[in-house]
């Protein structure tokens, strides 16, 4: 996978879920969630832990622990398009999970 942007990341994240989105903001750092009520809320997995959270669960996201290697699977996409990617810490991990479930939907 390329490497994206976070904000690239979590575009890409909300094209899957199927969210209309724009960016607020001068700085381009916050994507917002547009409503059916054109009420926006702010949509960022990387900072909001609920919503990687929920993430997890409904793509049956799993880290899995190997000596000292940490990696993440699921069973949501078949074995022929397993993705894979790699962190190596702790502040690593929400992007690494975002990055494993938008490489394994861009996959599957």
């Amino acid at each position: 996978m390329i490497k994206l942007s976070d904000l690239e990341l979590i575009t890409a994240k909300a094209k899957i879920e199927g969210l209309k989105t724009e960016i607020a903001g001068w700085n381009e750092d916050l994507l917002l969630n547009v409503s059916h009520r054109s009420q926006c809320k702010e949509y960022n997995p990387l900072t909001d832990k609920a919503l990687l959270f929920d993430l997890m669960v409904k793509y049956d996201t799993s880290l899995c622990r190997h000596h000292d290697f940490v990696y993440i699977e699921s069973d949501y996409t078949d074995r022929d398009h397993k993705a894979s990617v790699s962190f190596s810490s702790k502040e690593e991990l929400p992007r690494a999970i975002l990055e494993y479930i938008v490489e394994a939907n861009n996959n599957g």
